[in-house]
C-alpha cells in the first residue's frame, strides 16, 4: 500500500526509505518474485539512485537464477544513458554476467545504451558491443571491420579490449596468424585486473593451437587456469586441457 504514496517528495514523507528497505529485505531473503512485483509498481525514473541500485541488484539476481527476460525488463526501466555514475559499475557487472552466459543480444543492448552515457570515463561499451555482435555472427563477412574498430592507440585505455575484439574477428574468419598478432598485442598491454585479460589468454592459446604450436598452446591454457582460477575462461581452458 505504501507504493501509492511514493509520488510525494521524499522531504515531505518517510515512505521512500521504507519501500527501499523493503526491497533490500526481499533481495536478502531471495524473494525475487515479490521484489520484481514491487519494483514493477514503481516509477524508477522519479525515485533516485538508491532505487536504481536496488533495481540493478535485482536484475543481477534474476540473471544469476536464469530469469533473463525478467532481468532485462527491469533494466529497460532505467535510463542507462543518464544513470547515476555510482551505479554504472553495477550495470557493467550485469552486462558482463549476461555475456558470460552467452546472452549476447541482451548484453549488447545494455552496452549500446551505456556507450551513450557521458559520465563514464574510458568507456569500454563500444568495444563490448562490437564483441557481442561478433559472437552473434555479425561483421564476420565485413572486410572493413578492422578499420572501423581500430581507433585506440597502443597503451591507451581499452586497447587490449580492442585487440580482443579483433582477435575474435580473425579467429571467426580462420585468419589465425592475424588473430595471433592482434591478441598478442592486446596481451602485451593488458593487466591482470582487467576483465578481458583471461579471455585474451584463452584465445591466445586457441590461436597457438590452430597454428599447430601445441606445446605453447598447452602452456598458455595452464597459465590461464593458474592465474585466473575464478574466471569462466579458466574453466574453458581446463576443458581444453582435459581433452
Amino acid at each position: 500500500p505504501l507504493v501509492r504514496f511514493l509520488g510525494i517528495p521524499a522531504k515531505n514523507s518517510g515512505f521512500n526509505p521504507i519501500v527501499s528497505n523493503l526491497l533490500v529485505g526481499l533481495l536478502q531473503l531471495e524473494q525475487l518474485d515479490e521484489a520484481s512485483y514491487l519494483l514493477s509498481q514503481l516509477d524508477l525514473s522519479k525515485l533516485g539512485p538508491k532505487f536504481e541500485t536496488r533495481a540493478i541488484e535485482l536484475a543481477q539476481a534474476l540473471t544469476a537464477s536464469g530469469s533473463i527476460e525478467e532481468a532485462t525488463s527491469i533494466i529497460q526501466q532505467l535510463n542507462l544513458k543518464r544513470i547515476t555514475f555510482a551505479n554504472t559499475d553495477l550495470v557493467f557487472e550485469l552486462a558482463d554476467l549476461l555475456r558470460y552466459q552467452e546472452r549476447y543480444a541482451e548484453a549488447r543492448d545494455i552496452y549500446e545504451k551505456l556507450k551513450q552515457n557521458p559520465k563514464i570515463e574510458h568507456n569500454p561499451s563500444e568495444q563490448w558491443a562490437y564483441y557481442c555482435n561478433l559472437k552473434e555472427g555479425n561483421y564476420v563477412d565485413d572486410q572493413t571491420f578492422p578499420e572501423t574498430v581500430e581507433t585506440i592507440e597502443p597503451g591507451a585505455p581499452n586497447y587490449p579490449l580492442q585487440q580482443l575484439v579483433l582477435g575474435v574477428y580473425y579467429l571467426k574468419r580462420a585468419q589465425n596468424e592475424k588473430a595471433m598478432r592482434a591478441i598478442s598485442q592486446g596481451v602485451a598491454f593488458a593487466t591482470p585486473v582487467e576483465d578481458w585479460t583471461p579471455e585474451l589468454m584463452y584465445h591466445s592459446a586457441q590461436a597457438y593451437d590452430r597454428l599447430e604450436m601445441s606445446a605453447i598452446s598447452k602452456s598458455v591454457y595452464e597459465e590461464t587456469v593458474r592465474f585466473f582460477p575464478t574466471s569462466p575462461w579458466a574453466t574453458a581452458a581446463q576443458n581444453e586441457l582435459d581433452q
